[in-house]
């Protein structure tokens, strides 16, 4: 799985998913993809979860590396996908480079705390079946 990431940073976040989601199993279940296709998008990685018997929420975690995220083009273009993303069912959080070299657990973390908190909204972006 980890061989599909696309850069250093996508494969420390999905390491970091997986490490945190496997010493929650025991209230949630998840899958994390990384390259998941989204219409015309390839999600760095998505993360489907099922919280204590609640409806399966759906966060796309988004890897901004400095290199192409940058530039008020490219920042423009990631809006437009997010936007874009979000109207296909799905929540979606972005993590600079820098945050994920210093914290990869930590964004993990707020990733986790999305999940959580989609599974008690229902109305939310990203909370029922896709």
């Amino acid at each position: 799985m980890i061989d599909k990431c696309e850069s250093p940073i996508e494969r420390q976040m999905l390491d970091a998913l997986v490490s945190l989601f496997r010493w929650h199993d025991h209230c949630i279940a998840a899958e994390v993809i990384p390259q998941y296709k989204i219409g015309k998008y390839r999600a760095d990685i998505m993360v489907r979860a099922v919280y204590s018997y609640r409806q399966p929420v759906h966060v796309v975690v988004e890897c901004d590396g400095r290199e192409f995220h940058r530039t008020p083009e490219q920042k423009s273009r990631d809006y437009q996908r997010t936007l874009d993303i979000e109207a296909a069912g799905f929540a979606v959080l972005r993590f600079t480079g820098s945050e994920i070299y210093a914290g990869a657990k930590e964004c993990a973390q707020v990733v986790f705390d999305e999940i959580t908190r989609l599974s008690y909204c229902r109305e939310a972006p990203g909370n029922g079946l896709l």
